[in-house]
């Protein structure tokens, strides 16, 4: 079996990555557009928490987006013009042994990646969790018959938890990723960030995990991120909170954070050009990947937004993908 250097983001084809159960409404348009087929990637699922999480998102049968245009997610003609979305989702999602009892994992013959959140804040209720994790892992996707790698999402900033990495979250970082190996040592473990994570981090991570999936969505208005939001955003301001009523801005997607993404992918070339990374974050042209194919540090790519805003490029970039960075392999 030829690997595969492209990943689909986490969410981009949804829960199950099946077009028969429409988990998103446009899919029955994009059905229909050339190119729009992930084939060349590999699978990642929509991120799931252990319990049922409501998030900002109704959700119909329990994992498909009720509406059509759902208000935690933002896009106006102008921004899918220029290749950039929000969204607030805030992990909705019926909770993981729901998904392990549907049965579609199961049936998957090739590697793909299940996206996880963990929501206990002290370190004896994340054994716990993680405990639980493994427990239903093992009972419906045991690893000694199915082939799947594990993603931490530690990044997402659409829902409450704190997402500042102190030394005390990163002595909880290496907690995870000492557990996760010891009680599922089969399975690789990917951490996903956003660009704006620091790389002395991901160096104290190195030897516990195998990679990294840099990058998830940056939060709106961060200003460490060198964005220009006036420009993206009439006054600056995120237009979640007034569709959503509630404080979360969203993370941004799209373009706009691609140059933050390659900033990022030059410290850690310059830092430790042996850290794994798996590179994303407005991926929407061959030249992009060819940038990216120049880092040591990439292993592969993973394209979302692309999917969303522009999907007759899907099947075209990721078998461009897989070549360019099966040729450097």
């Amino acid at each position: 079996m030829k690997n595969k250097h492209c990943y689909g983001q986490s969410g981009v084809q949804g829960f199950f990555g099946r077009i028969k159960f429409l988990e998103y409404w446009y899919q029955l348009f994009y059905f229909f557009v050339p190119g729009y087929n992930f084939i060349h990637c590999t699978f990642v699922a929509k991120t799931a928490t252990l319990k049922p999480r409501v998030g900002n998102t109704d959700l119909r049968k329990k994992y498909k987006i009720k509406s059509w245009y759902p208000s935690s997610i933002w896009v106006s003609l102008y921004s899918f013009w220029h290749g950039y979305m929000l969204n607030a989702i805030g992990l909705s999602n019926p909770g993981l042994e729901f998904m392990l009892n549907k049965g579609d994992w199961q049936k998957r013959d090739k590697h793909f990646h299940i996206s996880l959140q963990l929501e206990a804040e002290s370190e004896s209720e994340l054994y716990e969790e993680i405990n639980n994790i493994i427990v239903l892992l093992k009972k419906y996707l045991n690893p000694k018959f199915h082939h799947y790698s594990i993603q931490i999402n530690v990044s997402c900033p659409n829902t409450e938890h704190d997402n500042t990495l102190d030394t005390q979250k990163l002595e909880q970082l290496k907690m995870i990723a000492r557990t996760f190996k010891a009680l599922l040592p089969e399975v690789k473990l990917y951490y996903k960030w956003n660009a704006l994570v620091t790389t002395q981090i991901l160096l104290e991570l190195k030897d516990l995990i195998d990679g990294n999936i840099i990058s998830n969505t940056i939060p709106f208005g961060d200003a460490s991120s060198g964005i220009n939001w006036e420009n993206l955003f009439t006054h600056g301001q995120s237009p979640l909170p007034y569709r959503l009523g509630l404080r979360y801005e969203g993370g941004l997607s799209g373009l706009p954070i691609y140059s933050v993404l390659v900033k990022k992918l030059q410290e850690i070339e310059e830092k430790d050009p042996d850290i794994n990374v798996i590179a994303g974050g407005g991926i929407m042209t061959k030249k992009q990947i060819d940038e990216l194919s120049t880092f040591s540090c990439v292993k592969g790519i993973a394209l979302g937004t692309v999917g969303l805003l522009r999907p007759w490029r899907v099947k075209k970039l990721s078998s461009y993908a897989n070549k360019v960075f099966a040729k450097r392999a």
